[in-house]
């Protein structure tokens, strides 16, 4: 380690962070090679207060969801830069998302990633917050006023175009003079 202060090494490769600030991780290498500083493999840790929790469907990060296509809800937890936890199994959020609009076919354990499929046609929110931490024996220890987030997401039928191919005349030689105009209904 780099900086001492910042974190504790156990025996049994676990770190614990005494206080705030940054501090690198040099790996040794368990068969007694002896690797220059720069050859070995290092991480760096950053100890922060969580500040912000994010919500996200993906893949296209829209708030905007198709009824009876899968999405995957990702929950992070970031500081006041914007950078992302690692959130462990110790961590746990508390994720609240509408079985009225919303099958969920999984979620972690620790509330940061959930599979979900829109039902139906409407607007609702997800909200998420950091409710605590587990401590070695498996209890939850909660925080008070931990951060939150809150997202409206709008679920919609899927545009369907028919027919499936629309053909735009040109004129000779390829190119086209003025402006094709197609006209497009919408019905339910």
């Amino acid at each position: 380690m780099t900086n001492a202060s910042v974190l504790a090494l156990a025996k049994s490769s676990s770190v614990t962070a005494l206080k705030h600030g940054d501090s690198s991780l040099i790996l040794n290498d368990s068969n007694g090679l002896l690797l220059q500083d720069e050859e070995r493999p290092k991480s760096l840790v950053y100890v922060r207060d969580p500040k912000y929790v994010s919500i996200t469907a993906l893949p296209w990060k829209s708030n905007s969801l198709q009824v009876r296509v899968e999405y995957e809800l990702q929950v992070e937890v970031l500081d006041e830069e914007g950078r992302a936890f690692y959130i462990g199994k110790h961590l746990h959020l508390k994720t609240a998302i509408d079985p009225a609009y919303f099958k969920i076919s999984e979620s972690s354990e620790n509330g940061t990633h959930h599979v979900i499929t829109p039902l139906r046609v409407g607007r609702t929110e997800v909200s998420s917050v950091l409710e605590g931490m587990r401590d070695k024996n498996g209890a939850m220890q909660k925080l008070s006023g931990g951060p939150r987030a809150k997202v409206e997401l709008s679920i919609y039928n899927p545009i369907e175009l028919k027919p499936d191919v629309v053909v735009v005349g040109c004129e000779e030689g390829g190119r086209r003079r003025g402006r094709d105009e197609v006209q497009l209904r919408v019905s339910e």
